[in-house]
């Protein structure tokens, strides 16, 4: 176990079930004390929609970002046209006998 290794108590523990709202702040607020005790920083996983729009210019009005948001769904769909289809397979094609 890392935290026993670096003598760090684990995290809070994760109810299995949030009844309220209040709980769900609670649970959320220590985890957060937690990690800025510890200076851990969390990693979120990457996703190329949501670094589309956070590296987007705010001043981008909404016609704009609704073009290049199709222009990326676009450049997407052609690439997986364009890729082999992982269920297929080839096998040699047989010579005609006639």
């Amino acid at each position: 176990m890392l935290s026993s290794y670096l003598d760090i108590p684990p995290p809070p523990e994760r109810p299995l079930r949030f009844k309220t709202k209040e709980q769900i702040e609670q649970y959320l607020k220590a985890v957060k004390d937690y990690y800025d005790a510890f200076k851990i920083k969390l990693v979120r996983r990457q996703n190329a929609y949501d670094d589309l729009y956070s590296n987007l210019d705010k001043s981008i009005n909404d016609e704009e970002l609704n073009d290049q948001f199709y222009l990326l769904e676009k450049l997407s769909n052609t690439y997986k046209q364009n890729q082999p289809s992982r269920n297929s397979f080839r096998g040699r094609q047989k010579k005609s006998v006639f």
